[in-house]
């Protein structure tokens, strides 16, 4: 899946790496994604249930099956969709470093899920990761290797030719600011938005930018 500029061919949900029994020790670990926000402590109950709904073996197992479909033939689309349109793509793999035993632990597992479903992925030991990339020596890791990943070094100027290559033949871009999206009964979407409201065949729910970032035009 694309993320960042870099295209990987399956995935693994940030809240399933770690174990139940793991989580109180993330909570005090900034780069965890189960640190906690103190300044919302009212809000730390629902929070806590939530997240150990989501890493129950059967719902992680769900979910990865989900990103894999999702991102597993995402380059090739981009090439059938882009032709000789397509940006320059890096297709050099993806590297994920692991710190500490618990990441490795962590990574053994996810990685195994990930194979399982057709992933080509590797854990590198630590001689040949420094040798792989000398720039992370001195640190004491490992790391897992996803094949058949890559990357494009302006994220913003490959969505801007996707863009592009849309309009050109035949889309429609417009900016417009949602206030809510509605389901029927019969499968039909509403799209309420401040200037008029659209009620599309597909509709595709892209989350995670701040509120109000444009994409540059």
């Amino acid at each position: 899946m694309s993320n960042a500029g870099v295209n990987v061919p399956t995935g693994f949900p940030l809240s399933a790496h770690f174990r139940v029994s793991h989580v109180p020790a993330q909570f005090l670990k900034v780069s965890s994604p189960a640190a906690l926000d103190w300044a919302s402590p009212p809000r730390l109950l629902p929070w806590a249930i939530e997240y150990a709904k989501a890493i129950r073996p059967n719902r992680i197992e769900h979910n990865v099956r989900l990103l894999h479909d999702l991102g597993r033939d995402a380059l090739r689309s981009y090439e059938l969709l882009l032709g000789s349109d397509l940006p320059s793509i890096h297709r050099r793999g993806y590297l994920i470093v692991h710190l500490s035993p618990l990441e490795i632990e962590s990574a053994s597992r996810s990685n195994a899920i990930r194979a399982s479903l057709g992933a080509t992925v590797r854990m590198i030991p630590e001689a040949d990761l420094m040798e792989m990339e000398p720039a992370i020596s001195g640190l004491r890791a490992q790391a897992t290797f996803v094949e058949k990943a890559a990357h494009v070094i302006d994220p913003s100027a490959f969505v801007i030719r996707l863009a592009e290559v849309f309009v050109r033949r035949g889309g429609i871009l417009r900016c417009e600011r949602v206030q809510s999206l509605e389901c029927q009964e019969n499968g039909e979407v509403t799209v309420t938005c401040a200037r008029q409201n659209y009620s599309p065949g597909t509709v595709v729910l892209a989350t995670g930018a701040e509120v109000n970032l444009r994409i540059p035009r």
